[in-house]
């Protein structure tokens, strides 16, 4: 999508590659816009955006998008640590020790619920901890995770899913998942 709207195609000069990235050949001044790109499946449906802005330049500018060899590794699988009725708390593991991909800027956290419509939420941006208490959740209602870890050149691929965890019923109270 750019702006909101389904991108219009009608010659060779943008592209969506079999991999799933967006290509525009010669950036013209329209192009300029927000794009998003939404990736649906029986689990849910979850969107990430960037902005473009083409300006003018008095010359060739040229930029190469970063190789994805040097994006970080996945974190490993998220565990849920402890429940409440509105909150879970989630630990992972950093993998991969020494790294080519340069240092981390952080950890984003997402979540899904099977029993509500939400789709993929980013329940925290940029952590620089590998364990955080997610809150405002809905009681007695199930939440799976994934972490990615980022640095100045990404995103990586999502961890392996946790396990399904759930938060209390309202009638409840906190005891610890993980044992």
């Amino acid at each position: 999508y750019k702006n909101g709207t389904p991108l219009d195609m009608p010659n060779n000069r943008i592209i969506i590659k079999p991999s799933g990235s967006l290509h525009i050949d010669d950036l013209q001044l329209s192009d300029s816009g927000l794009y998003t790109c939404t990736a649906t499946s029986e689990s849910g449906e979850t969107s990430w955006s960037a902005a473009l802005t083409v300006e003018k330049q008095p010359g060739p500018h040229l930029h190469r998008s970063p190789d994805p060899s040097t994006f970080p590794p996945a974190p490993g699988a998220p565990t849920v640590l402890n429940a409440t009725q509105s909150s879970l708390t989630v630990a992972w593991t950093e993998r991969g020790g020494a790294s080519t991909a340069g240092p981390l800027i952080g950890y984003t956290l997402e979540y899904y619920s099977p029993d509500l419509q939400t789709g993929w939420v980013v329940a925290a941006h940029r952590l620089n901890t590998n364990t955080v208490e997610v809150t405002d959740l809905k009681p007695d209602t199930a939440y799976v995770f994934v972490v990615r870890s980022e640095n100045a050149n990404g995103l990586s691929v999502p961890s392996e899913m946790s396990s399904v965890a759930r938060t209390l019923a309202a009638d409840s109270e906190a005891v610890p998942q993980h044992q």
